[in-house]
């Protein structure tokens, strides 16, 4: 979702810039949406590939710190062990 989003906006962005441009400069109208159909894809690409980093990295850290509270909650809920026999001391209750 991320990558599409990034995609979108950065081609749209690129094509409106090119478009500005191209009035600005008064080319022709064939080259100015040729190069902003250009530079819309070329947008396109770069965006969803650093949308799809994004999406990458959040999800490394998401189960990084998935992987922290499970071993903080196993921590928690283990049996303290018995020192006399060194088996794990029974909960009653």
């Amino acid at each position: 979702m991320v990558a599409r989003f990034a995609a979108a906006s950065l081609g749209l962005i690129a094509f409106t810039i090119t478009v500005l441009a191209g009035l600005l400069t008064h080319n022709p109208v064939t080259t100015t949406l040729s190069r902003s159909i250009l530079a819309l894809f070329l947008f396109c690409f770069i965006g969803f590939s650093l949308g799809k980093v994004a999406e990458l990295v959040i999800a490394e850290h998401q189960r990084k710190k998935e992987h922290e509270l499970l071993e903080r909650y196993r921590d928690l809920v283990r049996p303290p062990e018995d020192t006399k026999s060194g088996d794990a001391a029974q909960v009653v209750g």
